[in-house]
């Protein structure tokens, strides 16, 4: 066999490699999207989330049952403690915030954001992206405190940051971002109507 065949045949072996590793990649993630689609649409369960960027700790508490969301956010800066307490019955939005000793209560029409998010999907991608972005992204199993998971970077546009995706649930454990380290609690089903029961409104200035 001559020098050129050989040259061809190594760049063929090559190229195939490559793309049997990006499709790899990219089953993988299609089937994490798949799988978080069920705890997506779960109608009870709670989420917990604790960032810590340089220390300041910053604590976010969603738990949703049918129609109605709670949702407790708390920051904990060097021992100052600010609250943020959002009740949604499906009808209207309470917020009660304590900023110091100064408590607040506002109105609003629907609550923006909370919940469980799917960081790997792009409603407006198709295949083609999706193929592009596996082939650039960096996933390999790892375990996170006992979890068997893939640790995900350089995904689509999150450069610089590191996403703990859970296999069999598609569900994000830690998302690492410069200095912030962002763990995720996941509890299904045991949510109890007790903790909807909003403070007593008269304790707080209306805005």
């Amino acid at each position: 066999m001559n020098k050129k065949k050989i040259i061809i045949i190594t760049i063929l072996v090559v190229l195939l490699l490559f793309i049997g590793y990006t499709l790899r990649k990219y089953i993988i993630i299609k089937d994490l999207q798949k799988n978080i689609e069920t705890h997506i649409s779960s109608t009870n369960y709670q989420l917990k989330i604790i960032r810590n960027d340089s220390g300041v700790i910053t604590t976010y508490n969603y738990n949703k049952k049918d129609n109605k969301i709670a949702y407790f956010i708390e920051k904990n800066d060097n021992g100052n403690i600010n609250k943020l307490s959002i009740y949604d019955s499906g009808k209207g939005v309470n917020c009660y915030s304590e900023i110091g000793d100064v408590k607040t209560l506002e109105h609003a029409n629907k609550l923006v954001n909370g919940g469980i998010f799917n960081y790997l999907k792009d409603d407006t991608y198709g295949t083609l992206q999706y193929l592009i972005i596996a082939m650039k992204a960096n996933i390999k199993s790892v375990e996170i405190n006992g979890k068997s998971c893939y640790l995900i970077k350089n995904y689509a546009d999150m450069k610089d940051r590191e996403l703990y995706i859970e296999k069999d649930t598609g569900l994000c454990i830690q998302y690492i971002e410069n200095e912030a380290k962002i763990e995720y609690n996941y509890e299904f089903g045991n949510v109890k109507d007790d903790i909807f029961v909003e403070p007593d409104a008269s304790q707080y200035n209306k805005k």
